[in-house]
């Protein structure tokens, strides 16, 4: 549908707050890289790459919802980053991240943003764990561990989407109800006093 004001300013607001949040990670993930000597420099390099998509999709697109697109499917590469440099005792910890995230993504009240998250992140999975399955398991993981994963980013994914869709409704297109219901009771106001006008 057609964005309102409103919507276009919350979706600015939440996009900026996105790309901070991502560019954040740059630092943080070459830290944990280095900490775990998984290769700092690689880290920086790809981190920085994935942090570019948003960026350039902020500056290139008109529609503030294909911004919000892309910086969903760049926080799902930055999980897989996380996961990757932070192999160890707790890399199968770090898949946390998915979910935390993926719940985070309903601040944009789009089911588009979910979607296209979830993707990413089961394409990655499967990828990963055909060409390099230390990447995304610290053991040799059968392939109805990935499954398993998979089903619990689906489930939560589908309440995200419910949820979003329902953020969308009741707060983000509630502006553009009211106006239209202000415009509408106008109408009928000045319908009435012509009424009134021609009786009296």
């Amino acid at each position: 549908g057609e964005l309102s004001k409103f919507e276009q300013d919350y979706l600015a607001g939440a996009n900026r707050v996105a790309l901070g949040f991502l560019g954040m990670h740059v630092p943080i993930l070459a830290g944990i890289a280095w900490f775990n000597g998984t290769g700092a420099l690689w880290a920086l390099a790809l981190t920085a790459l994935v942090v570019a998509g948003p960026v350039l999709a902020w500056l290139t697109f008109r529609n503030p919802r294909h911004v919000s697109v892309v910086a969903g499917m760049a926080s799902m590469l930055m999980g897989g980053l996380l996961v990757h440099f932070g192999q160890g005792p707790v890399q199968i910890e770090m898949h946390f991240y998915f979910f935390a995230l993926i719940a985070m993504l309903v601040v944009f009240g789009n089911p588009s943003v979910i979607i296209a998250a979830v993707v990413t992140v089961a394409a990655h999975h499967a990828l990963l764990w055909w060409l390099l399955p230390r990447s995304v398991f610290n053991y040799d993981a059968p392939v109805w561990v990935v499954g398993v994963h998979a089903l619990f980013v689906v489930l939560e994914s589908v309440a995200a989407c419910f949820i979003a869709r329902s953020f969308f409704d009741n707060v983000i297109e509630l502006d553009s109800v009211v106006r239209a219901r202000t415009t509408e009771l106008d109408q009928r106001n000045k319908e009435m006093r012509l009424v009134f006008d021609n009786v009296y």
